[in-house]
Protein backbone atom coordinates (compact mmCIF):
# COMPACT_ATOMS: atom_id res chain seq x y z
CA UNK A 1 0.00 0.00 0.00
CA UNK A 2 1.41 3.30 -0.83
CA UNK A 3 2.38 5.68 2.12
CA UNK A 4 3.19 8.60 0.19
CA UNK A 5 1.27 10.97 -2.97
CA UNK A 6 2.28 13.67 -4.83
CA UNK A 7 0.24 15.50 -7.36
CA UNK A 8 0.33 18.06 -9.62
CA UNK A 9 -1.85 20.58 -11.86
CA UNK A 10 -0.77 22.45 -14.70
CA UNK A 11 -4.17 23.94 -15.54
CA UNK A 12 -5.75 21.63 -17.15
CA UNK A 13 -5.95 18.42 -14.63
CA UNK A 14 -4.51 16.99 -11.84
CA UNK A 15 -1.74 14.06 -11.75
CA UNK A 16 -0.33 11.60 -8.96
CA UNK A 17 2.22 9.09 -8.00
CA UNK A 18 2.78 7.22 -5.27
CA UNK A 19 5.45 6.23 -3.22
CA UNK A 20 5.71 3.28 -0.58
CA UNK A 21 8.16 2.96 2.60
CA UNK A 22 10.60 1.12 0.80
CA UNK A 23 10.92 3.78 -2.23
CA UNK A 24 10.34 7.35 -1.23
CA UNK A 25 9.09 10.15 -3.16
CA UNK A 26 10.46 12.81 -4.44
CA UNK A 27 9.23 15.92 -6.61
CA UNK A 28 10.48 18.54 -8.43
CA UNK A 29 9.17 22.42 -10.17
CA UNK A 30 11.43 23.54 -12.07
CA UNK A 31 12.02 27.09 -14.32
CA UNK A 32 15.04 26.79 -16.50
CA UNK A 33 17.78 27.86 -14.27
CA UNK A 34 15.72 27.81 -10.71
CA UNK A 35 13.79 24.75 -8.85
CA UNK A 36 13.05 23.28 -6.00
CA UNK A 37 12.83 19.26 -5.30
CA UNK A 38 11.23 17.88 -2.29
CA UNK A 39 12.86 14.56 -1.20
CA UNK A 40 10.39 12.23 1.54
CA UNK A 41 11.48 8.95 2.54
CA UNK A 42 10.71 6.83 5.85
CA UNK A 43 13.28 6.06 8.18
CA UNK A 44 13.26 4.65 11.61
CA UNK A 45 9.09 4.97 11.85
CA UNK A 46 9.88 8.64 10.95
CA UNK A 47 8.34 10.44 7.51
CA UNK A 48 11.55 12.70 6.65
CA UNK A 49 11.16 15.59 4.12
CA UNK A 50 13.97 17.19 2.51
CA UNK A 51 13.13 20.83 0.74
CA UNK A 52 16.48 21.24 -2.23
CA UNK A 53 16.90 24.67 -3.73
CA UNK A 54 18.17 23.39 -7.44
CA UNK A 55 20.05 24.77 -10.46
CA UNK A 56 16.80 24.00 -12.53
CA UNK A 57 16.01 22.42 -15.49
CA UNK A 58 19.81 22.98 -17.00
CA UNK A 59 21.28 21.39 -13.64
CA UNK A 60 23.53 24.11 -13.47
CA UNK A 61 24.36 23.74 -9.75
CA UNK A 62 24.13 21.30 -6.97
CA UNK A 63 20.83 20.62 -4.76
CA UNK A 64 21.21 23.00 -1.64
CA UNK A 65 19.14 21.70 1.28
CA UNK A 66 16.99 24.25 2.88
CA UNK A 67 15.06 22.46 5.48
CA UNK A 68 13.82 19.09 6.53
CA UNK A 69 11.02 18.50 8.35
CA UNK A 70 10.40 15.54 10.25
CA UNK A 71 7.30 13.40 11.48
CA UNK A 72 7.38 11.09 14.09
CA UNK A 73 4.61 8.28 13.52
CA UNK A 74 4.79 6.35 16.82
CA UNK A 75 4.79 9.90 19.48
CA UNK A 76 2.99 12.15 16.25
CA UNK A 77 6.13 14.78 17.10
CA UNK A 78 6.73 17.50 14.15
CA UNK A 79 10.16 19.19 14.10
CA UNK A 80 11.56 21.62 11.66
CA UNK A 81 15.61 22.15 10.88
CA UNK A 82 16.38 25.01 8.22
CA UNK A 83 19.64 24.91 6.72
CA UNK A 84 20.19 28.47 5.12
Amino acid sequence: MAHFRGTVNSGKKDASRLGHKSTGLTTTCNTWELGIKVDVRFVNGQNIFKVYKTGGSNGASNPELLTTVILDEETGKKATEYHL
